[in-house]
């Protein structure tokens, strides 16, 4: 049994499961930092589209639908790993990378901050002398994105 949540989208109420609703708000947070401007539009369209699915007797929108709709729209991250309700692999990220991508990997993966994953590694490096040599040995064993 999933959670189900309520949201508020382009002026209309949708019942929505908790981790469709997690992964609208991701892409729409993506959307908002590159095209401010077009993120009321693309609200529009989505709402149009769950709206849709309601009056065909839908009643909870599902992260299949999510998916499937952002996906038809072209607003999935196209050309970098994207990941779906699985989450089951660990990459290292090259395009949000600092050194390797291991620490954005990590952080994307477990769904935190890559930057504090940084900091973890630095206190390990300062503290216990182990975080250079931790970094190198998933620097190589984990593969790129």
């Amino acid at each position: 049994m999933k959670k189900v949540v309520t949201i508020h989208l382009s002026g209309k109420l949708f019942q929505i499961e908790e981790d469709a609703c997690k992964k609208l708000e991701e892409v729409l947070y993506r959307i908002r930092l590159g095209e401010p401007h077009n993120v009321e539009t693309i609200e529009a369209t989505l709402a149009e589209q769950f709206n849709n699915r309601v009056e065909l007797g839908q009643k909870v929108i599902t992260f299949q639908m999510v998916y499937e709709i952002l996906r038809n729209q072209g607003l999935l991250n196209n050309g970098q790993q994207e990941r779906d309700e699985t989450y089951d692999r660990l990459y290292r990220r090259t395009n949000d990378k600092v050194l390797g991508g291991v620490c954005s990997g990590l952080g994307y993966y477990w769904h935190t901050d890559p930057i504090l994953i940084r900091l973890l590694f630095i206190v390990l490096f300062f503290g216990f002398g182990t975080g250079f040599l931790i970094y190198l040995i998933m620097w190589i064993v984990i593969p790129k994105a």
